[in-house]
């Protein structure tokens, strides 16, 4: 019989403090809208909140999970699947800036990976 692993998600804890963090200056982003362009910035800067989330779960679940796959969470199912993790410590080789890669696709995907 095999075990069950128990699957903790501290990236992804780690990561919602840091989309928590920044929801003021986001919402403000938009408060301050006046023209498409600043809409265009304070969606992207939704978004890119939002891929960190997702690219710390694919961490987290790298082994089940492709980065396209995590790319799919929602928020309300990042948070509810964290919830109750310890955050795990900082990268130290994470990218400057926290910059989720612009690629979904990634070399470990463990999903339907796509030909090359």
């Amino acid at each position: 019989m095999s075990e069950i692993k128990n699957r903790t998600f501290g990236h992804t804890a780690a990561a919602l403090i840091v989309f928590e963090s920044t929801t003021a200056q986001r919402a403000r982003a938009w408060d301050d809208a006046d023209c498409m362009d600043d809409i265009e910035y304070a969606e992207e800067a939704d978004l890119k909140a939002l891929r960190q989330v997702q690219v710390a779960f694919h961490k987290d679940t790298r082994d089940i999970n492709s980065l396209e796959s995590c790319m799919r969470m929602d928020l309300a199912s990042l948070r509810r699947l964290a919830k109750g993790s310890a955050p795990a410590a900082p990268d130290a080789n994470a990218l400057e800036g926290g910059d989720a890669p612009d690629n979904t696709e990634a070399s470990e995907d463990t999903d339907s990976p796509a030909p090359r």
